[in-house]
């Protein structure tokens, strides 16, 4: 049975008025790469809506062709490139007509009411939201502009399309730096590598990651990349050698011929072999899980057999078995991860894993079906990334160290009593979980048992700790508490309770308490008790913490009058780099 020609209107595309400003050699490589991009989408889609796709490649290069990007290129080779992408992890037909207009609302005349009518309404909110999602623009905002900001950003990340569709728009600019001047090239390398490369670490998304940790350190490190580089290409071929002879020597040990496993080599990014270097101090012979052998098996018991068939086989170093498949990393990473030494007496990582967990591994979010509603595990990560954008930070700073901290770094994983499992940032102390469960349990927080015993609130937890909570009938939030954690979150959350707390306290007492944040700077302190001792206000007690690039300094007061503790008031909201000042009643 023939195939259907998979483009039948391709010789007339000339007729098209926008190409008449190409050159041949553009008409050409349009032509070309609308035909390989719906050829892909063909073989890459479940239901490939082939008109539709064509309709929008074609929509966003007539309104994107006075466009060129910064290597010269025609703008609809960045739209074929970010679609391409996107079609790698067999995504549906509204993400990759999304992903080729994902710039047309921004950088054309295009209308929402136009994009709505030709593409439907899905579409139109995917391409609305990758607008909107740019937290690149965070540095330099002004604490107005960062609040509206924060509001467009939290409807962005509702939607885990929109990210996907980001990280391929990205990815495709990682690309082509080096077509940028040296100055932009580096802030837009520090930036990928700061916020896009984590963030597609923690939605699965390695390869995009890997990808783009590489770009960035490239260009921000080009000698260390390029010595890096050709060490690395220099031990390659032995590692190859010996992890191709561990698979035969495997392979001769499966005697059972339904024991069909696949066996494959995952390298590991330049940039994270590099950080493991520099954070342990390391040589690049002491690293030796650059090159991982895979093993993946039908399903999840036989990823057991497997283990136990390497170790019999080759000895395991102590220390190093993890099981993320009894216990998910990120809640959603499965795989046996264990380290040996290979026939030759060099360790050789090894991950064993089946073919389910192997495709979630490789695609991470893309891999999951949202009409079972098996993206929910990744939405539990958008949902902790908006809880930092609901925070009521200071500046865009404080704004982004919360999100790098909160959203991108990495997670343990704990249990409560009953067993159910929940992640936090690593670093996190048993206050930072009991405000993880609400702010009543935080506020209220009495007693926490870690693995049935009873430990200090600012006890660091982790991975695989059985987690209980006990609450007071009252509050007893303190700010001795400041000091029980790292998280800006929690800090935030305990603040704010504290505010509450000291406002509905006795009003018959004439002592009050002054809340001040300011950027931190020599001479701060001075500047404010300076203010506070103009107006003849005694200081009766000062707390100070440092959050992130700020501070927040609590004065507890005695105002003798009201006209003197309002000037006052005034008076410190003027002081060099103070961004808020509040008063609330002693305790």
């Amino acid at each position: 049975m023939s195939k259907k020609p998979i483009l039948k209107s391709v010789p007339s595309l000339p007729k098209l008025d926008f190409l008449k400003a190409f050159t041949k050699k553009e008409a050409k490589l349009f032509r070309k790469e609308l035909k390989l991009l719906l050829k892909k989408a063909r073989k890459n889609i479940k239901k490939p809506n082939i008109k539709k796709i064509k309709e929008a490649f074609i929509f966003a290069e007539e309104k994107h062709s006075k466009q060129k990007r910064e290597s010269g290129e025609k703008y609809f080779v960045h739209l074929y490139e970010t679609a391409n992408i996107l079609l790698e992890y067999n995504v549906s037909n509204e993400i990759i007509i999304a992903g080729l207009l994902h710039d047309v609302l921004e950088d054309t005349d295009a209308t929402e009411k136009e994009v709505e009518e030709k593409f439907g309404k899905t579409v139109l909110e995917l391409v609305k939201g990758v607008t909107k999602l740019d937290i690149i623009s965070l540095e330099g905002r002004k604490t107005a502009e960062l609040k509206s900001f924060q509001k467009l950003l939290l409807a962005s990340v509702k939607d885990y399309r929109v990210i996907l569709i980001k990280l391929a728009d990205k990815l495709h600019n990682s690309r082509t730096l080096s077509y940028l001047k040296p100055k932009k090239r580096k802030r837009i390398a520090n930036q990928i590598l700061q916020v896009y490369a984590p963030l597609a670490h923690r939605f699965g998304l390695h390869s995009i990651a890997r990808e783009m940790e590489d770009s960035s350190f490239k260009i921000l490190e080009p000698k260390i990349f390029q010595e890096l580089s050709e060490k690395i290409k220099k031990q390659k071929k032995s590692k190859l050698k010996q992890t191709d002879s561990m698979i035969q020597i495997l392979k001769n040990k499966i005697v059972f011929p339904f024991r069909n496993y696949r066996f494959y080599t995952l390298e590991k990014s330049l940039y994270n072999i590099y950080a493991k270097m520099k954070k342990g101090n390391r040589s690049l012979d002491e690293i030796y899980d650059y090159l991982v052998l895979v093993v993946v098996t039908k399903n999840f018991t036989e990823c057991y057999e497997v283990l136990g068939l390497i170790h019999s086989t080759f000895y395991p170093i102590p220390g190093k078995l993890k099981d993320f498949i009894a216990v998910p990393r990120d809640g959603t990473y499965s795989s046996i991860h264990t380290t040996v030494l290979g026939p030759k007496g060099l360790p050789v990582r090894v991950y064993i894993r089946s073919e389910r967990m192997d495709k979630i591994a490789r695609k991470g979010i893309a891999a999951l079906d949202p009409e079972k509603g098996s993206k929910t595990l990744y939405q539990k990560k958008l949902g902790r990334a908006a809880a930092v954008l609901e925070l009521k930070l200071a500046s865009s700073d404080k704004f982004f160290d919360a999100l790098k901290e909160e959203f991108l770094q990495n997670h343990i994983f704990v249990f409560d009593n009953s067993g159910k499992i929940d992640s936090l940032p690593s670093h996190s102390t048993a206050l930072d979980y009991a405000y993880h469960i609400d702010k009543n349990t935080g506020n209220n927080l009495k007693k926490v048992f870690v693995n049935g015993k009873e430990v200090p609130f600012f006890t660091e937890l982790h991975s695989g700790n059985r987690i209980e909570c006990v609450k007071s009938k009252k509050k007893t939030v303190s700010t001795d508490w400041l000091q029980m954690t790292n998280s800006l979150q929690t800090k935030e959350k305990i603040i704010k309770a504290l505010k509450l707390s000291t406002r509905k306290s006795d009003k018959k007492i004439g002592l009050k308490y002054i809340f001040v944040r300011a950027g931190d700077r020599i001479g701060l302190m001075h500047d404010l008790t300076g203010v506070l001792s103009k107006f003849k206000i005694n200081i009766e007690n000062v707390y100070q913490e440092r959050l992130g690039q700020n501070l927040y300094v609590e004065f507890r007061v005695d105002a003798k009058t009201k006209t003197k503790f309002d000037k006052a008031m005034k008076a410190l909201k003027k002081v060099k780099k103070v961004t808020n000042v509040e008063e609330g009643l002693s305790k």
